[in-house]
């Protein structure tokens, strides 16, 4: 079991652990934790930390980016730090092992304004072989599929190669501020070619959805 958390010296918050395992492979299982902190404590202090608990290891994650690596079955730990947009500190994290890699995907914000992007890493060296940074805040949960990695955030949706990071579609603008839709999508979904984008709307309580070909990179229909 996986559980992710976040700990504050200024409050203790209500933690929810999630757990999925997506089958790529015999070999590659995608295993996932998340959590989200309070947005009050969002800019770098060295007392505030994220902690995401693995099998054998732990990652903690600090606003300012610093990541610490620690291993359970030994003393060692490793440093790395991710790409942060200038003035900006990470107010969430989700953290990913799949096969030999690594994925964090973070959102970031300086107090007025957010982003939120995926970098993904060496599992065992640590070293960052690429950065996607084309999102907004409110970032989604991640889904990997056929080697793609599926992502949205406030009015946009996208589609990644796993490998090199390669932007294989991302939408134009999609949020609709007079009807408040696609403000953040709860769920994406594949049902064998045809990938959905599934946004709760908070005004009006109804389901919107982006529906989206996965073969011709195409979206077929904007429901909202």
């Amino acid at each position: 079991m996986i559980y992710f958390f976040s700990s504050k010296t200024y409050f203790t918050c209500l933690v929810l652990a999630l757990i999925s395992q997506v089958l790529l492979s015999q070999e590659d299982v995608v295993i996932y934790a998340k959590a989200e902190p309070n947005r009050l404590f969002t800019m770098p202090a060295s007392s505030d930390y994220f902690t995401a608990h693995f099998e054998n290891c732990i990652y903690r994650i600090r606003p300012n980016g610093i990541v610490t690596k620690y291993y359970l079955n030994k003393p060692d730990s490793v440093s790395f730090k991710l790409n942060l947009s200038d003035k900006m500190g990470i107010e969430r994290a989700d953290v990913y092992h799949i096969g030999k890699s690594l994925l964090i995907a973070f959102g970031e914000d300086d107090g007025e304004s957010g982003s939120s992007k995926v970098m993904k890493f060496n599992l065992e060296t640590l070293k960052n072989e690429w950065t996607f940074s084309g999102l907004s805040f409110n970032l989604s949960r991640i889904m990997i599929h056929k080697n793609c990695i599926y992502v949205a955030s406030n009015g946009i949706i996208a589609k990644l190669d796993f490998d090199t990071g390669k932007v294989l579609f991302r939408s134009n603008w999609l949020y609709d501020s007079a009807k408040n839709s696609f403000n953040s999508f709860s769920d994406i979904v594949i049902k064998q070619d045809t990938v959905y984008f599934i946004s709760k709307n908070s005004r009006s309580n109804r389901i919107d959805e982006v529906v989206f070909n996965d073969l011709t990179n195409t979206i077929i229909s904007i429901d909202k």
